[in-house]
């Protein structure tokens, strides 16, 4: 797969294009499952201090996977832990301005209120899924855009099992293989 500085070209051309979609569109760009922060980065940049962005993530890896996320796979919890200093390290050095926020979904998001634009899930399994969903979608705005980063993944069963529970009906983005949706 070509790389573009390091990152799939593929994602960075979907999130451009996801991006292009909320022109016009008031509200705050929100990336759940931060990791590395390479997506969130990316958007921020995209933003240019135009809009808010956060990120939430636990930065102690991953909660305890339920059986829906059995696959191909088999996550642990605590797998994919980051270090959140050198996270916020990155935002710092590149002057974005990012808020980040560290703790489980479950005991984060439910105090995040502001309009959203642009919602990205990527956070892997089921339980966290439904957590972004049940937490976020109220918040984001008719017009915003939902990206679902695990969906109809082998690796990452739980995502589409959430999503599709939720009684979301993503589309594939045919050029990059990606799923969003564009909340009516």
């Amino acid at each position: 797969m070509l790389r573009a500085g390091g990152y799939e070209r593929n994602r960075v051309i979907f999130l451009l294009k996801m991006y292009e979609k909320i022109k016009g569109i008031k509200g705050a760009l929100v990336e759940c499952g931060v990791c590395g922060g390479k997506s969130l980065l990316f958007l921020a940049s995209l933003a240019e201090g135009e809009r808010d962005v956060y990120g939430f993530d636990s930065f102690e890896g991953l909660p305890e996977p339920t059986a829906e996320d059995r696959g191909v796979r088999r996550p642990k919890k605590g797998e994919m832990r980051i270090d959140y200093d050198s996270v916020q390290k990155k935002f710092d050095r590149l002057l974005l301005d990012v808020t980040l926020t560290k703790g489980f979904f479950n005991d984060t998001l439910p105090f995040f209120k502001a309009p959203i634009a642009l919602l990205n899930i990527d956070c892997d399994i089921y339980q966290s899924y439904l957590d972004v969903l049940n937490n976020l979608y109220p918040s984001v705005v008719p017009g915003g855009v939902i990206l679902f980063d695990e969906y109809n993944s082998k690796t990452w069963p739980g995502a589409k099992k959430a999503v599709d529970e939720f009684g979301l009906n993503p589309e594939r983005d045919l050029e990059t293989g990606k799923y969003f949706m564009i909340k009516p």
